[in-house]
């Protein structure tokens, strides 16, 4: 899957990540590895979770994926349906049974 970040356009994304990305980073105080990551598969309390950029995250289906971001933990971005901010899930990295990268392009 190529990169792309929902509702912006292929020249915005990129800025846009950056900036979702350095606010994260000043959050957290947590320096985000480069990686660009397109889907997260992991387990929480016995239960099987999966996180896809683009799509409602399944806990309560109400919040859309924006990013996935690698740090000492997954860090998963999302927002409200209206395009408002919505909850930020940390997910432990013991967690994690699986990780789908967005396709490495040459500049």
């Amino acid at each position: 899957m190529r990169f792309f970040l929902p509702h912006t356009g292929k020249g915005e994304a990129e800025a846009a990540y950056q900036e979702i990305k350095k606010s994260l980073s000043s959050q957290f105080r947590l320096p985000l590895l480069e990686s660009r990551i397109f889907s997260l598969s992991y387990t929480n309390s016995k239960k099987k979770w999966y996180a896809e950029v683009g799509q409602l995250e399944e806990q309560e289906g109400q919040y859309e994926i924006l990013a996935i971001f690698e740090s000492k933990q997954y860090i998963v971005f999302t927002r409200t349906k209206q395009g408002g901010a919505g909850p930020i899930i940390v997910v432990d990295k013991a967690e994690v049974t699986d990780i789908e990268n967005f396709e490495m392009v040459a500049s």
